[in-house]
């Protein structure tokens, strides 16, 4: 590998380097979930029964395969194949093409088993041009982008499944840690033990930005000195490929540690957002409150799925551990049985797989009270259902009582209406009846008066006989027929003035359309919103609108219904109590305001409109 590293400078104009490896191996190692299917799966991804011995993968899924159209980041990994047995190992050296900041040239050999054990394996070529002499500070560089590197490399090559449950516990970072061991052949200026590196200044300084913390600094005879760190060892000696076994398996139980230290963290961020949610749920006040800590848990039940598999994962990996050392650990040679007993590897095994009962309890605690919460959310959701119901039912009762209520009204009035039109036939009659008698008394006074004619009518007046009955008969039908008339003018009068006063529109657009959510948010954003509710049916949203009309304002209350996560339009409703505010007016600015907003097109207002049965188009636009 080949790098040239931009000079860093420091307060004096050049950073000062202290140590530098003589030469360099890098070999850096991660726990990734896997198991005997995936590596079948992976062995399939690049061909290997097949016979092909370089591949170039990427991991990134093309989201419209219909399309003849794919574009990414020019961002691959090439696989050339070494050696891999189906079920349970795969050897490969890979690289990673994409534009990098300074010039490198990385071919990285790759180990990956079903234990879950990644291994990336590359020696140090040379670095600004030097074979030899790496400085501790540049290396440090290197070490960093290989981290991310070979992060981006392997997931390219895991499904869908590994990545998300990486993920769940890295989150979307891809500087994900892992464990490096840097072996060399001497680290300059030398030191006669160990301990000499132990300055804790500018020395260990540096050789913290390897192994992260360097905790333990310890000679292994007759030449070997080990600088041990919580990320990582500096291994120090002549005969590397003497230890080589030991420090990958080494590098195996350190790298499951690593995880586990990341995985346990997630699982106390998990409880932190159980509590919370809890709490949430104890403290609701609103409807939209209970929705969101529906999505909330759904969402922590997806990852605490992927956390239980995870649990099952690195158990069946610890017990392959377990049994790797067993088989192995009898034929160490002194050297490599002192540096394994230095290590404590006996005991961090065992240490790993009670971490890992005590985290699958954990785990398995965190899913039942996740489970409990969904059944609070799930009660406390059916009890609004049942008071909401509650509610309809007594709308629906007080509506039922309303309506019978109105149907005897209408019915008394109907008798009214009759009983009323009977009397004033009877007074209309009578007052005839009386009308006439005055006039026929009226012309026999004056027939039986001096200047009367005088005429012989008989002992019987004849005014007061049968043309009295005639004309009373002819007055009483006419005074009947002013009488229905004078009541029914008065009536129609009455109910004009009533109906002016009680005038009530309330206008139901179905509007139906998909537009954006970035549009309605602009629509309502000069609104003046009075009331906003989160329903099962979608966000409801009022306001009070002016609306001109030649010289005056109609007032009126408008609802706006809509689906904030995919912009869909169901319906907008105008309420007014103004009678100049009539239907096809309202309709015709409020079509006019969401065409001009661009919640709707020409042609879905057309539809509307003929969905309606309106005319086409309509006042200015």
């Amino acid at each position: 590998m080949g790098v040239d590293i931009p000079a860093q400078p420091s307060g004096d104009g050049v950073h000062k380097h202290v140590l530098f490896f003589q030469d360099l191996k890098l070999s850096i190692s991660e726990w990734v979930p896997f198991g005997q299917n995936a590596i079948s799966t992976f062995n399939d991804s690049i061909d290997s029964m097949k016979g092909v011995k370089s591949s170039l993968l990427t991991g990134i899924v093309d989201e419209e395969p219909d399309s003849s159209k794919f574009e990414i980041m020019p961002m691959f990994t090439r696989v050339n194949l070494k050696d891999f047995d189906q079920y349970n190992w795969v050897k490969f050296k890979a690289s990673i093409e994409y534009p990098e900041e300074v010039d490198q040239i990385e071919e990285i050999a790759t180990h990956v088993d079903k234990a879950g054990f990644v291994n990336y394996n590359l020696t140090i070529e040379e670095v600004d041009g030097r074979t030899s002499k790496f400085s501790l500070d540049k290396t440090s560089y290197i070490l960093a982008d290989l981290i991310e590197d070979t992060s981006g490399m392997i997931e390219a090559l895991l499904t869908q499944f590994q990545r998300r449950s990486l993920r769940s516990v890295y989150g979307p970072t891809p500087f994900r840690p892992k464990f490096t061991v840097a072996t060399t052949s001497a680290l300059l200026p030398e030191q006669p033990q160990a301990e000499g590196y132990h300055d804790r200044e500018d020395q260990e300084n540096e050789i913290n930005q390897i192994v992260s913390v360097a905790y333990d600094f310890f000679d292994l005879p007759p030449t070997e000195k080990v600088i041990l760190g919580t990320h990582g060892i500096i291994f120090i000696t002549s005969r590397p490929e003497h230890f080589s076994e030991l420090l990958n398996f080494y590098s195996f139980v350190r790298s499951l540690q690593i995880f586990q230290s990341i995985f346990f963290a997630r699982l106390r961020q998990m409880w932190d957002m159980v509590k919370d949610v809890r709490k949430s749920i104890l403290h609701l006040k609103k409807e939209e409150d209970l929705v969101r800590m529906e999505q909330e848990l759904s969402e922590l039940s997806s990852n605490i799925v992927l956390i239980e598999e995870l649990s099952s994962m690195m158990a069946v990996s610890s017990s392959e551990m377990k049994r790797i050392w067993s088989a192995n650990s009898g034929s160490l040679d002194m050297d490599n049985k002192r540096l394994a007993d230095r290590f404590g590897i006996d005991r961090e095994i065992l240490i790993i797989g009670e971490k890992i009962k005590d985290m699958t309890g954990v785990a398995g605690g965190l899913v039942d009270e996740i489970g409990g919460l969904r059944d609070m959310v799930q009660t406390l959701a059916e009890k609004r259902m049942r008071e909401v119901s509650k509610l309809m039912a007594d709308n629906v009762q007080q509506g039922s009582e309303a309506q019978l209520a109105m149907a005897a009204n209408v019915k008394a009035s109907r008798y009214s209406g009759a009983a009323l039109k009977i009397l004033s036939a009877i007074s209309a009659g009578f007052l005839g009846m009386k009308i006439s008698d005055l006039v026929m008394k009226g012309l026999d006074e004056w027939n039986e008066s001096d200047g009367g004619p005088n005429w012989d009518l008989g002992d019987k007046g004849f005014y007061g006989g049968y043309i009295q009955v005639i004309v009373g008969f002819t007055l009483w039908i006419l005074m009947t027929i002013l009488f229905f008339h004078l009541i029914k003018v008065s009536s129609a009068k009455m109910k004009e003035e009533k109906l002016a006063k009680d005038y009530v529109l309330n206008l139901r657009i179905p509007i139906d359309v998909r537009s954006t959510p970035e549009r309605i948010k602009a629509y309502l954003a000069d609104k003046n919103v009075t009331y906003h509710n989160v329903e099962i049916t979608g966000h409801r949203v009022s306001w009070y609108h002016k609306q001109e009309k030649g010289d005056d304002k109609v007032f009126y209350t408008v609802t706006l219904c809509f689906d904030a996560k995919d912009g869909h339009l169901f319906y907008i409703h105008a309420n007014t109590e103004d009678k100049k505010g009539d239907a096809f007016f309202t309709t015709e600015w409020v079509q006019s305001e969401l065409l001009t907003s661009g919640l709707i097109t020409k042609a879905q207002d057309e539809h509307i409109r003929a969905r309606m049965g309106l005319p086409a188009g309509g006042g200015e636009w």
